[in-house]
């Protein structure tokens, strides 16, 4: 009997569309059964807010009473209303700042857009009144957006974007510092070409570029299984990355030809907001054009195998190291399935900028490295964090003149941990001792920072010296009696 061409389900994979919808339905009704009471006490206190910063303008308080009265205002509310924690002083200057920049934008730059003018109805005297969508967004979120954005179109895309993605605060920061407005629908894709005219802009908001992969720990040297097995790992994060409606479906889903030749996409997702398949190719690597042909071949197949009667078109989504827009634009003219491809970044621009502006400073441009602890059991402890953690393991290091071993776990977006044993731990009193390692940037600074220890009366424990897994370092005794490793 003549085999047909089919994805493999080994069990790890649900691709119905039905159930991605049933589920979303659930949390959908959830959430909202949860919010519903939040949202009413909400509102009314940012109504009231507002109402506090609207006062605080129009009576143009700090030319009347003074530039203190803003500590006056948080000194008078807090003792009207001490079981409350939302009159500090700088609580007092962020609604102050909340209401001032609405009120400045709509003011001061009248063609704004009818549509975003039409939700501040003018109340008597030119106040502004507050817009009802206001409510569905926690205050805090708001002094976030507008202590960012720069101008009112880009305040309302995040708050939208934070309504129906249901940010929490970090994410939203994350959105904002990767300046998701600025990056949405900026990939290069052929979907005004190759798509229904009512399709694309739905196909357009889920793709971006750059992808900003900053919560993996990878080097620049890293290859694609590495970029691979991290984004897995971390499959929650990336999701969020990848934006609205995004549910993982499977990795390495094994397409079976008739010929017995099985083929392996790198991710697929169902996206249950455009409802429809994407397929996503990874690529450390810049983007050649053979790799825009391979991407075609699983898009087709999965709009042959998976997708249903009610799905909307598969599209394919490459994610690589850098591309040159014109190679993109003539390996995508003659593709005949929707694809995009976007670049992705391991750190964020802001990073990069500090770092850039301490050197211009001449100041070393110092961080906390790693934090290491004596353990008795590495593997036992390495396995404990990778459970309840989401630790990212490094390769085993061994000293075996020293019967020294170590690994370096990474738990999200913050320094790494040094996990460490050697001969005869289970007997001192090391257990469970532990040094700060501080990098500073460069060997010269090494040196210098070490050698001005030392010459304030300082204990130079070893060092500085390269050691045996590449690292240029020394120990001092820190006066809190703690050993600090500092390392270029």
């Amino acid at each position: 009997m003549e085999e047909k061409p089919m994805f493999i389900n080994k069990g790890e994979m649900i691709s119905d569309p039905q159930y991605f919808a049933w589920i979303e339905d659930l949390k959908t009704r959830y959430h909202s059964a949860q919010a519903k009471a939040a949202v009413s006490v909400n509102t009314e206190m940012l109504r009231f807010y507002w109402s506090l910063g609207r006062d605080t303008i129009c009576l143009k308080a700090e030319s009347k009473w003074g530039t203190g009265i803003l500590r006056q205002l948080s000194l008078d509310l807090r003792a009207a209303f001490p079981n409350s924690t939302g009159f500090s002083y700088t609580n007092i200057k962020r609604i102050v700042q909340w209401y001032r920049f609405y009120f400045q934008e709509i003011t001061n730059r009248p063609q704004v857009g009818g549509d975003l003018e039409s939700l501040f109805r003018p109340q008597v005297g030119g106040e502004l009144e507050m817009p009802e969508i206001f409510g569905k967004v926690p205050f805090r979120h708001h002094t976030e957006i507008v202590a960012k954005a720069q101008s009112l179109n880009e305040a309302f895309f995040y708050i939208e974007e934070d309504i129906k993605g249901g940010w929490s605060r970090s994410i939203l920061e994350s959105q904002l510092d990767n300046n998701l407005y600025t990056t949405k629908n900026k990939a290069i894709t052929n979907f005004e070409r190759e798509l229904p005219a009512d399709f694309v802009p739905k196909a357009n908001e889920i793709v971006k570029d750059p992808y900003y992969f900053s919560f993996l720990n990878l080097s620049p040297e890293h290859s694609e299984q590495e970029l691979e097995d991290g984004l897995v790992r971390n499959i929650t994060r990336f999701l969020l990355e990848l934006g609205h409606g995004f549910a993982f479906v499977g990795r390495q889903v094994e397409l079976k030809m008739d010929n017995g030749t099985s083929f392996f996409p790198d991710l697929l997702f169902y996206n249950y907001h455009t409802k429809n398949f994407v397929v996503c190719e990874l690529k450390a690597s810049k983007f050649i054009p053979e790799y825009a042909g391979k991407l075609n071949f699983y898009v087709k197949a999965v709009d042959e195998l998976l997708r249903g009667e009610d799905d909307n078109p598969t599209i394919g989504l490459l994610i690589c190291k850098s591309k040159n827009k014109t190679v993109v634009d003539w390996s995508l003219s003659d593709i005949h399935k929707p694809l995009g491809v976007a670049s992705y970044e391991l750190q964020k621009h802001f990073e990069e900028s500090l770092h850039a502006m301490l050197e211009a400073e001449g100041k070393n441009v110092m961080m906390v490295h790693h934090v290491g602890i004596y353990v008795p059991d590495l593997e036992a402890t390495k396995d404990f964090y990778q459970k309840y953690f989401d630790a990212i393991s490094g390769e085993l290091y061994e000293n075996p003149s020293k019967g020294f071993k170590s690994y370096f776990l990474t738990i999200g977006e913050g320094a790494r941990i040094e996990i460490m044993t050697r001969k005869g731990i289970e007997g001192n009193n090391s257990l469970g001792n532990c040094h700060i390692s501080i990098k500073v940037g460069s060997k010269e600074a090494v040196d210098t920072i070490t050698a001005q220890i030392n010459a304030d009366g300082y204990e130079v424990i070893d060092g500085p010296r390269t050691t045996g897994d590449g690292y240029y370092e020394s120990q001092i005794r820190a006066i809190d009696g703690n050993i600090v490793e500092i390392t270029e």
